[in-house]
Parts: C-alpha cells; structure tokens; sequence
C-alpha cells in the first residue's frame, strides 16, 4: 500500500513489526495499533482527519507541509509520534511522547502525555 491513502473507517490497521509509509492517513473510527510497528504518512501534503483510536508501542512520523487532525483516543498509545514537518492537531488524546521538529507545529485543544518540542506549540 506504499502509494495508496491509508483509510481506517473501522476494524483495525497493525502494521505487525513492519514499517509502513503512505502518502495519506484518514478515517472515521476504528483502530491504529501500532504493537510492534510504524505509520509515516503526509507525503502528499492534504489536510487530513482521523477520528479512530491509537494503540500499541510504536512509532508515529507525520511528514509533508499539510494539516493532520486527530480527533479520537490515543490514550492508550505508549508509543512515539514525530511531527517532522507541517501540523498536527489533537482534539482528541495521545499517549507516548510527541517529539515537535523545528520547521513543525503541534496544535489543538486535546491531550499530549509527553511533548518534546522544537517547533511551535499553540492552542
């Protein structure tokens, strides 16, 4: 799937130790377990939103100059999730620790647990 829209709008996505990459990441519900593996997206440079929970241990890298919103719980993620460039929006939960590269943003009115930032943080 390294070319197609990752879509999540119910069941579950678990990349199963592996590292994948995918130019668009969205959806309506459903679950991002990310156990023992990795999701980068963003590369195509859309506004994005998905609304499904996040769990597991992994990794997390939103690449590309657009907007990725997240809206659901990722409470339960423990994991890493890199803003390396454009924005992430929570209004919604996520766990682990959000490492903010110095060209990103971190934004929204929801819950990072730990942030490392480099780049901007706003409401």
């Amino acid at each position: 799937i390294p070319n197609s829209p990752l879509v999540v709008n119910g069941g579950s996505f678990a990349p199963n130790g592996f590292a994948v990459t995918v130019p668009q990441f969205s959806g309506t519900g459903g679950t991002l377990n990310l156990a023992t593996g990795s999701l980068t997206f963003g590369s195509d440079n859309t506004p994005q939103t998905f609304a499904g929970s996040v769990t597991g241990a992994g990794t997390v890298t939103k690449v590309g100059t657009g907007l990725q919103t997240f809206t659901g719980n990722g409470s339960p993620f423990s994991g890493t999730t890199n803003v390396t460039a454009g924005e992430l929006r929570v209004n919604g939960s996520l766990g682990g620790t959000a490492n903010v590269a110095a060209s990103s943003t971190l934004s929204g009115t929801g819950t990072v647990v730990t942030l490392s930032a480099g780049g901007a943080v706003s409401p």
